[in-house]
């Protein structure tokens, strides 16, 4: 709690994680091990639910309703199932998930924030490290609109 989060703190969180899916403790998470739907991070849910919102506005304003099904198949795009999540995530293609292969994009973007390289990352850090990320998403935009 003192605003800096250390490499070992990031892991420490990603560890914790891994070993709710790793029932056997084997140091894999395997197909039979995860539920049958995965859960969805609370910041995807909210995202969807603006997004839906959103939509349904933007018909009100036209006039429209929503189609009968659409809202069910809406809110059904943002369940992982357990098969999809291995495959994601299984690097080595042995249908299984190491520590390594789960904890592979949270070090990826804990890398990313932390633009000195000093091993913790600041909030000044990922704010910077985000908006460094923005500008490069819009140059990309811009770069194939043509």
């Amino acid at each position: 709690n003192d605003g800096v989060v250390t490499h070992s703190e990031m892991m420490a969180q990603v560890q914790e994680k891994f070993n709710e899916f790793d029932k056997n403790r084997d140091g894999f998470v395997e197909l039979q091990e995860l539920p049958k739907l995965m859960p969805v991070p609370q910041g995807m849910q909210e995202r969807m639910e603006k997004r839906r919102t959103k939509m349904n506005e933007r018909m009100a304003e036209r006039g429209h309703e929503m189609p009968e099904g659409m809202e069910d198949h809406m809110a059904g795009r943002g369940k992982h199932t357990r098969i999809k999540f291995v495959a994601k995530l299984d690097r080595d293609g042995d249908e299984r998930v190491s520590l390594e292969e789960f904890s592979h994009k949270a070090a990826r973007h804990f890398k990313r924030g932390d633009v000195n390289g000093d091993g913790q990352v600041t909030q000044a850090e990922l704010e910077e490290a985000q908006q460094h990320h923005m500008k490069k998403r819009f140059k990309e935009k811009r770069r194939h609109r043509g």
